[in-house]
């Protein structure tokens, strides 16, 4: 019989067994991905010691292990639908990097289930990689498993990876419990590798052994190791005997909150379904908010949204006409709290931000399930069983259903959607967008680029962080439309980019002008824009002259960005995440996730922030550094941003060894925070769900703001005397 063990002592036991094994206990990391651009999610164990499969020369550590949290979302239907599936799960692991391999690996999983968790070794089953011979040795010969319960599977079974389009992959071995014929499909060669839930697959052993380029090419790996996950959840159902992750303890306070709010009859499947999502998802969304990934309509928040508004329709079906799923986050973090204790301090946070999305989507499902509805007979009438895929974009585009969902409300009464009229939807939809967008031109009216230099010499090096003036060369240039585009072999002009909007300036030459109208980086290369203001565009000699004027306001706003970010974090959290931003030279736009407007009180606390740094005439400092070095000294890395091998960091010291900010960035920056002068919050206010915008200024643009506040106060004092 096994251990009953609870969540968190199964989390304890396992931790200590490999501790004792000389690994290295490693702190699980966050739930987004601080430099895997390949990830949404960190979705297993190893995704932190990717590098380190890789890495030549000496590791601090060849061992480790964790407990990590984890979040996948690729089989988000089946979840609540089958007794094991999650969105949001912690993985028990242990590693090896370059140091032991197979044997040891085995040998130690099995001394663990049986000897440490007493688990029945006549209910487990072993699987292994067709080809591997050696595992399949180990596991026969030196531990005993029959091979009536050692089975050989395939690559969709037992070769894992690699986390994301590349790095260390292998072969894998899994350990399965069977969970008696009663859960089984009656078939005669039901095993490990059936759809039913019979075997319950609960730990896997993968034995990384290559490194998989993102071309697919796959070379032997620098550290062959072990990276094993076990799923906790998973684990807790066996030990505790339920029949399902939802009833374990980890679980069942989360339960025990829908079960108040709701009169369910377990005996009616699509009541236990229900169930099981609203607690899933609570749980999940929870994490996620924590973490700060709030909703929205692309990207990491796309997959948030999409959780909670599955879980709000589901207590919708069950008579829930208004917000809910917020009262089962407390309870959520109550079963978590005790592995992760820094939930306490976002349980308010996490309410009061799941409420205030609910309460969107509520304004909008009634009427959205009524449209639902209505094309459903729409469709039946039609003799068809597919959905019109312009309707379901309408459901997406203005009711805020995502097409997930709705595909799940159809597969419910038997219908599919017509996935390609709802992409074309889709595309039309960014066509317009792109249109409307600012330089877009079309390059059909673009005449052939003329080649001043051989299109192989250097050119788009950029010099303006040192200098404002610079005899440059002209390379190549084209006529589009009344503008000319072209490269420089050097330039002083910034390309728009990380929110900083580009230089203007002149190109100069003799009698001849050119005004600089914009400057992009495409492709890695810097694409100037400029109409003719005097003479003409001829020879490839010019002066070029960035407008200082302008460059010095936009610098000042930039570096005020970096320190507004980092007074946000300290006044309102350290959820706070940059959602956007806009540097120009007469005033700053900086957007972020928050649920909620700013006080009086946080706007000033805020803007004290920011003067006190100001007035304290810090030098604000710059470094290349590799991204590890970034990522170790806590730099702020914004998520959409590309990073190379090495970046810039630009931070801002302050007194002593406190550090006021620090960010990776490529913008211009004042030398001394002095130069800001003085900073102003202009303006506070919502731009989507969950995203708040200040729009701000500095300098004398912030004086003259001041001002003209002074003059209409004083008008307004006149009049009512």
């Amino acid at each position: 019989m096994s251990k009953a063990l609870s969540t968190q002592e199964i989390r304890d036991q396992f931790t200590k067994f490999f501790v004792e094994r000389e690994h290295r206990r490693v702190s699980s990391s966050p739930l987004v991905p601080a430099d895997d651009p390949t990830l949404l999610f960190t979705s297993a164990g190893m995704v932190q010691f990717k590098a380190m499969y890789a890495a030549k020369g000496d590791l601090e550590y060849r061992r480790a292990t964790t407990v990590q949290k984890c979040f996948r979302a690729t089989d988000l239907e089946q979840v609540g639908q089958t007794p094991r599936h999650l969105t949001f799960f912690e993985m028990l692991g242990n590693f090896s990097f370059g140091d032991y391999f197979k044997r040891e690996a085995i040998h130690w999983a099995w001394e663990f289930i049986t000897e440490v968790l007493e688990m029945d070794t006549e209910g487990l089953w072993v699987t292994v990689y067709l080809e591997d011979d050696e595992a399949y040795d180990i596991w026969h010969k030196e531990i005993g498993v029959p091979t009536n319960r050692l089975v050989r599977l395939g690559d969709e079974d037992n070769f894992w990876g690699p986390a994301g389009a590349s790095g260390a992959c292998g072969p894998s071995s899994e350990i399965y419990m069977d969970l008696g014929e009663a859960k089984g499909c009656g078939g005669k060669e039901c095993k490990p590798g059936c759809d039913c839930d019979r075997f319950q697959e609960f730990w896997n052993l993968v034995f990384p052994q290559y490194d998989q380029a993102p071309d697919g090419s796959r070379a032997p790996l620098a550290n062959r190791g072990i990276d094993t996950g076990m799923g906790l959840e998973r684990l807790a159902q066996l030990l505790q005997n339920v029949d399902s992750v939802f009833e374990t303890d980890g679980f069942r306070p989360i339960r025990d909150v829908a079960m108040d709010l709701i009169e369910f009859d377990l005996d009616q499947e699509k009541h236990r379904t229900t169930l099981n999502i609203l607690t899933e998802h609570a749980r999940s969304v929870t994490m996620l908010f924590h973490e700060g990934v709030y909703p929205s309509n692309e990207g990491r928040g796309y997959v948030a949204r999409r959780i909670l508004r599955r879980a709000v329709r589901r207590g919708k079906m069950m008579g829930l006409n208004e917000p809910f799923l917020y009262k089962l986050t407390s309870a959520a973090i109550d079963s978590l709290i005790e592995a992760y204790p820094e939930l306490a301090e976002s349980r308010d946070r996490i309410a009061k931000m799941c409420k205030a999305e609910e309460s969107r989507f509520f304004e909008t499902l009634e009427t959205g399930l009524r449209r639902f509805e209505e094309l459903v007979q729409k469709t039946k009438a039609e003799g068809s069983t597919e959905l019109n895929g312009r309707d379901v974009f309408t459901l997406y585009d203005t009711f805020g259903f995502p097409v997930d969902m709705t595909e799940e409300m159809a597969a419910e009464q038997g219908f599919t959607l017509d996935t390609p009229g709802f992409e074309k939807a889709m595309e039309e939809q960014v066509e317009r967008s792109r249109a409307n967008a600012p330089f877009n031109n079309d390059d059909q009216e673009a005449e052939p680029w003329t080649w001043l230099r051989d299109e192989s010499a250097k050119h788009s090096q950029f010099t303006g962080y040192d200098t404002l003036s610079l005899d440059v060369t002209v390379v190549a240039k084209r006529k589009v439309g009344d503008v000319w585009e072209f490269l420089l072999e050097s330039t002083p002009f910034y390309a728009e980019g990380g929110g900083q909007v580009a230089d203007r300036g002149w190109l100069r030459s003799g009698e001849n002008e050119l005004e600089i109208i914009g400057v992009q980086k495409r492709g890695g290369l810097h694409l100037h824009r400029a109409k003719v203001s005097r003479g003409q565009f001829e020879g490839d000699q010019w002066t070029a002259s960035v407008d200082e004027s302008a460059r010095r306001s936009t610098e000042r706003n930039h570096t005020a960005t970096h320190l507004l970010h980092a007074a946000l974090k300290r006044v309102v959290g350290d959820h706070v995440t940059q959602a956007g931003s806009l540097v120009s030279p007469d005033r700053l736009r900086f957007d972020f996730n928050h649920f909620s407007a700013l006080t009086e009180a946080q706007i000033q606390d805020i803007e004290n922030d920011v003067n006190r740094a100001v007035l304290s005439d810090f030098v604000v400092e710059r470094a290349i550094t590799s991204m590890d070095e970034a990522r170790a000294s806590g730099a702020v890395a914004m998520f959409g941003e590309k990073y190379g091998d090495e970046v810039r960091q630009v931070f801002v010291a302050g007194s002593g060894a406190k550090e006021v900010s620090r960010e990776l960035c490529g913008g211009c920056h004042v030398r001394r925070t002095g130069e800001i002068g003085l900073f102003r919050i202009v303006s506070e206010e919502s731009v989507a769900a969950g995203i708040r915008r200040v729009e701000a200024t500095t300098g004398w643009n912030a004086v003259a703001f001041d001002r003209s506040s002074t003059e209409t106060l004083s008008r307004v004092g006149s009049l009512l005397k």
